[in-house]
């Protein structure tokens, strides 16, 4: 995982356990409900392409992606 590769999340980290504990589920609010909304984009708002495969490559390399510097 991604995650794991970025060193965002302890080896030993439970997923399953994490993700049950770290997200509330909501009345009415649904995958339905949410892949039908629309969502404004903001100028500028938005993680370039030449970032996102920065920050893979610095995954990739065992360095930490949080840290790169916005282009």
């Amino acid at each position: 995982m991604l995650e794991r590769a970025a060193k965002m999340l302890n080896p030993s980290t439970d997923l399953e356990e994490l993700s049950r504990r770290a997200f509330v589920q909501l009345d009415g609010v649904s995958d339905e409900w949410i892949k039908g909304l629309t969502v404004e984009k903001v100028a500028g708002g938005q993680i370039s392409d030449p970032d996102n495969e920065a920050m893979a490559a610095m995954a990739k390399d065992g360095r930490s992606p949080c840290c790169i510097e916005a282009k």
